[in-house]
């Protein structure tokens, strides 16, 4: 009976060791030499592994003796440095998709006041005046936000913003007169602790008002709210607790005209606002979504494997890679639903933050039925009829469905 070596084959990780034992008929052999073809150290039959192995390596051992050659096979695993790389690597994703999530969560930018300008401004009749907010409201009442001047004299007009930014921060006043207005710029200002902001108000007569009737050039400015204001120059104060909303006034003594504008103190940690439209908000929300699914998938799967000692390391890049997957199909499956291309779904409210969450999470999460999902799409929106098709892509789309069992047929299929 020949040489052989026990045992036959080991799997061994980072930093262990394996003891070999020529043997024949049962019986042990003395061993004249060993070989190794690999990495790691062996003496006297022992194998010991290097510390890090980042790559699964197989190895041979050949024990010498005088009766012949034995081998043996030893396939060294990357498992512990790779598993402690995607296990980091998916604690940070999480870390980072919760704070994207919490970030643009609607509940944190309601805690930030939409704030809207000028709060009140005098016109004169065919006057004209735009109005403008820190973030993009909707303005019934004002088509693009702008007023011209046509009520007549002595109307004092309310134009409260949009639902979505309900709020006395967020309407505007207007004061009609006859000749003179008295618009004031900026119209809103967003300061942080020690920064600084001028406005300017200056009355704008009608030519043909008579002159007895014209404003003079002496403007009263008042503050409401914390700061410092000297002749039109406000100065934010140096501490800023949580976000306020401050006011500041030009008054004219003759007539009595007054404009308002509107300043937005933000502490010091406060991130910069949000100018995307609420569609890219949730187009960001779904895309953080999709991650935070994608990488429970991959946790999941990670800890099933490693936890049967079949992990290999080089799926770790498919690893990696998960997040990013799930991180672009959430915003895909997010605009697919809301271009109501999938008809069995047409009662799906998508512009609900909390379905657009949901959504976006379980594409991530079932990330190949979402890709499946997406295939029926395609085929059904780009769908071309055989009498359409080239002659020759016509006839290899026949032969292929009746021979399948053709290599070239298969291949193609299953790559699908």
């Amino acid at each position: 009976m020949a040489v052989e070596l026990y045992p036959s084959k080991v799997r061994l990780t980072g930093r262990e060791s394996a003891c070999f034992v020529a043997r024949e008929d049962g019986e042990p052999v003395q061993v004249d030499a060993w070989e190794l073809s690999g990495c790691g150290r062996l003496r006297d039959g022992v194998y010991r592994s290097p510390w890090l192995p980042l790559v699964a390596r197989r190895y041979v051992v050949t024990a010498v003796t005088a009766r012949g050659h034995a081998s043996a096979e030893i396939e060294v695993s990357g498992e512990p440095v790779w598993a402690a790389c995607v296990a980091l690597y998916f604690l940070a994703v999480m870390l980072a998709c919760a704070a994207g999530i919490r970030y643009f969560w609607p509940e944190t930018q309601s805690a930030i006041p939409v704030v809207s300008g000028p709060a009140l401004v005098t016109l004169r009749q065919g006057a004209s005046q735009q109005f403008s907010s820190s973030r993009e409201v909707a303005w019934p009442g004002l088509p693009e936000g702008r007023y011209r001047a046509n009520a007549g004299a002595g109307t004092t007009l309310l134009f409260p913003a949009g639902a979505e930014a309900a709020g006395d921060a967020a309407s505007v006043m207007v004061s009609e007169s006859a000749d003179v207005s008295l618009q004031i710029t900026p119209g809103f200002a967003v300061l942080k602790p020690g920064e600084k902001v001028s406005f300017h108000a200056t009355p704008d007569v009608a030519p043909q008002s008579v002159a007895s009737e014209r404003p003079g050039d002496t403007l009263t400015w008042e503050l409401t709210g914390g700061g410092l204001l000297v002749d039109g120059e406000y100065s934010a104060p140096q501490e800023v607790r949580k976000p306020s909303v401050v006011t500041v006034t030009a008054r004219m003594a003759h007539p009595g005209y007054a404009t308002t504008a509107r300043v937005l103190l933000l502490p010091a940690h406060t991130p910069a606002l949000l100018s995307p439209s609420p569609g890219w908000l949730l187009i960001l929300m779904a895309a953080f979504c999709g991650a935070l699914g994608a990488t429970l998938h991959g946790i999941r799967s990670f800890v099933a494997y490693v936890g049967s000692r079949q992990f290999v390391s080089s799926w770790a890049m498919w690893y990696f890679a998960l997040p990013f997957v799930g991180g672009m199909l959430g915003p895909l499956m997010f605009l697919v639903f809301r271009g109501n291309l999938v008809s069995d779904a047409q009662n799906i409210d998508t512009a609900d933050w909390l379905t657009v969450a949901a959504l976006a999470a379980l594409s991530g999460l079932f990330a190949d039925k979402a890709l499946d999902k997406l295939k029926q799409i395609v085929e059904v929106v780009f769908s071309v009829p055989e009498s359409l098709l080239p002659h020759k892509l016509a006839a290899r789309r026949t032969q292929g469905a009746a021979a399948p069992s053709e290599p070239g047929r298969r291949l193609d299929s299953q790559n699908q």
